[in-house]
């Protein structure tokens, strides 16, 4: 279950579950760069993406800023140094900054969070009239932006075409639930509601919280797999018409697709439905 900043009745959240929170989507943004060299982490793989190097010094310099310069208060000046300014120093010119190395950015981190576990044990957070502190809805704040950072990595992970990547793989727990691929769950018609819960922090297009009415549909109820999609390739899925839209068939015959980005021809590049013609290149 993913850390929720305040209790959903209301009470003032546990300090020890924002901690907890804050620590397990740390740990995922360790876990996603640890596999890259110090080479690959600086360089900027693509000038619509930053070096992974800045991102972490930037979601570093925003923790310190909202979780322990401020404490939620809120401001439109930019207390960011320049080089982790995002709107002062935008993504075609972070390549050229010099940033620090890889060992001191971590420690950086680690020693910022050192620093925000100490002020939460003092902070109120009823918020006493501050709305950002109140409920703890600051520290969702800087998590989230944590996450997005994530994604942003990942995409530049995708982006590279000289350092292997090789991503940090974990067993499922021995009591953990088996999972069948292609398992498909009902859900029958009616309403529910759609957006995210009033007193937590959440984007702005995930709000209001509204009533949404559906028919019955089915959904699978894992996300597909990639050996999901080799199967797809391999019964002609990409020649098949019948599966695509109007848009997504004009898409593929104009680019020539034949298996998703970032997979490539093993062997017989001819047949483009054999289960040998593509591997995942990326994981």
């Amino acid at each position: 279950m993913e850390y929720s900043p305040v209790a959903q009745d209301g009470r003032v959240p546990d300090r020890d579950a924002i901690i907890d929170g804050l620590a397990r989507v740390r740990q995922r943004t360790l876990d996603i760069v640890s596999p890259l060299s110090d080479a690959g982490i600086r360089v900027q793989h693509s000038p619509i993406m930053s070096p992974v190097i800045w991102d972490l010094g930037h979601i570093a310099e925003f923790e310190e800023l909202w979780l322990v310069q401020r404490l939620g208060e809120a401001s439109s000046e930019s207390a960011l140094a320049d080089a982790y300014d995002a709107m002062r120093t935008p993504r075609s010119d972070r390549g050229d900054l010099d940033l620090p190395d890889r060992d001191a950015t971590l420690d950086r981190l680690s020693r910022v969070r050192e620093r925000v576990v100490a002020r939460l044990r003092e902070v109120d957070l009823a918020g006493s009239g501050n709305r950002l502190l109140e409920n703890g809805f600051v520290y969702g704040l800087v998590r989230e932006h944590e996450a997005q950072h994530q994604e942003t990595v990942l995409q530049t992970i995708f982006l590279m075409e000289t350092d292997p990547y090789a991503p940090v793989r974990r067993e499922c727990p021995p009591d953990s639930e088996s999972v069948s691929a292609g398992q498909m769950i009902r859900v029958p018609a009616g309403e529910f509601e759609m957006g995210a819960p009033e007193g937590r922090f959440s984007y702005d297009n995930e709000r209001p919280r509204h009533t949404v009415v559906t028919d019955e549909y089915e959904i699978g109820r894992y996300p597909v797999t990639n050996g999901e999609y080799l199967e797809f390739i391999a019964a002609g899925g990409y020649d098949e018409r019948a599966v695509w839209s109007d848009e997504g068939w004009a898409w593929k015959e104009e680019v020539g697709l034949f298996a998703p980005q970032y997979w490539r021809l093993k062997a017989n590049p001819e047949s483009k439905s054999s289960l040998a013609a593509a591997e995942c290149t990326r994981a």
